[in-house]
């Protein structure tokens, strides 16, 4: 499964282009499906209904979903980029008590995909 962050939609509409990213989940499923802005998103709303006892309120939320989308893209541009220059992941393998060596995972790939 690739790692996704979210993209907003384009839309043209005669000579004008534009970016959406809808309230209506059906017609924005290909800009957030399976993203990690959806995810995001919605445990933004389970937190919120657990800690005020209420559920979120609808003002404000199409910022909310700007907010988790550019925070998605830029953590997972960070990836990329880190991973392209650094070891970024490292992990032990025991095969037994006596016998454990570590390896290091140099220029780790994602696969990541930024535009559905």
């Amino acid at each position: 499964m690739s790692l996704y962050p979210g993209n907003p939609r384009k839309v043209v509409e005669g000579q004008t282009e534009k970016y959406l990213l809808d309230e209506d989940a059906l017609k924005d499923a290909a800009a957030l499906q399976d993203s990690l802005a959806l995810v995001m998103e919605n445990e933004m709303i389970g937190v919120y209904k657990k800690v005020k006892g209420t559920n979120m309120p609808a003002e404000g939320r199409e910022d909310l979903r700007l907010l988790f989308v550019a925070i998605s893209r830029g953590i997972l541009w960070y990836l990329d980029d880190l991973a392209k220059k650094e070891t970024i992941l490292t992990f032990n393998v025991d095969h037994d008590p006596k016998d454990s060596f570590k390896h290091k995972a140099n220029g780790a790939k994602f696969d990541i995909v930024m535009e559905k």
